[in-house]
């Protein structure tokens, strides 16, 4: 199985715009194939971690809801959901032979703090009404990352600016 599955890998994880990728998001697109439709994420990992050519970072393991107060099915809804709109959880992958360029670094920790803004925003659009605490956190949260948002903008170059801080 990893004679046929590990090109496949190393060959999505080229396709990718960003060094450093989800194992799911891989692992997603590797199911996608009849020959590993029924492969489960464990193996998927197993396999890989076989690989001479991709290091594993990270844990299965995380979960952003584990301290939500959340049920687990409550939580494999929102991780699920999370999925759907591009956000994936647990260990990524990254091609040992690639040495990213401190462009494609700053890059890559731009897009990272702007995905976390831009999903910190849809948290408030879809905040409790009448909680004024969990407001004033998220508030809080949302500009402490804006912040940082406009510190890797002034001091990481050559990168463009992507849109005005709101």
């Amino acid at each position: 199985m990893e004679n046929e599955l590990l090109p496949r890998v190393i060959s999505f994880l080229s396709e990718e715009k960003d060094f450093v990728v989800a194992a799911k998001k891989i692992w997603y697109k590797v199911k996608a194939l009849p020959q590993w439709k029924t492969l489960s994420f464990e193996e998927f990992l197993d396999a890989v971690d076989k690989s001479p050519e991709i290091d594993i970072i990270g844990s299965p393991d995380e979960n952003p809801f584990k301290d939500s107060g959340l049920t687990e099915e409550e939580m494999e809804s929102e991780i699920r959901e999370m999925e759907k709109m591009g956000y994936y959880f647990g260990p990524s992958l990254v091609l040992k032979s690639h040495v990213p360029t401190p462009e494609e670094l700053a890059t890559f920790l731009q897009s990272k703090v702007d995905q976390a803004y831009d999903t910190l925003l849809k948290a408030w659009e879809n905040r409790p009404q009448g909680d004024p605490d969990s407001e004033d956190q998220l508030l809080s949260i949302l500009a402490e990352v804006q912040r940082l948002r406009r510190e890797i903008r002034q001091n990481v170059s050559p990168l463009p600016k992507k849109e005005k801080d709101s």
